[in-house]
């Protein structure tokens, strides 16, 4: 008996989550782990089951690490293409953005 795409994504979210937790320290570990359920929750079962778990973990770790560097009220555009870069500055929103 085969799993159920749905079924399937959830064993490959926690299988996921484990490996998050052998690679970092507990205290990350965790806040990636509350932060790979809500990323990958809302993704197709079809496009995360064509995925490894080290593709899987990567890509959340990346965007998770991306977040925490950001100030939440900052939104900087950068755009890198054939080694010539953009930069536009912040938008600023309620409070004041620091440059990086």
């Amino acid at each position: 008996m085969s799993l159920k795409p749905d079924e399937a994504k959830a064993g490959l979210i926690e299988i996921t989550v484990e490996h998050a937790r052998a690679k970092l320290p507990p205290e990350q570990a965790a806040r990636l782990e509350a932060f790979l359920r809500i990323y990958y929750g809302a993704v197709a079962a079809d496009d995360l089951l064509e995925r490894s778990v080290v593709d899987l973990y990567g890509a959340a770790l990346a965007h998770f690490n991306f977040g925490a560097k950001r100030a939440a009220s900052c939104f900087q555009l950068k755009i890198s293409d054939f080694g010539t870069t953009i930069s536009v500055e912040p938008f600023r929103f309620a409070a004041r953005c620091e440059s990086t």
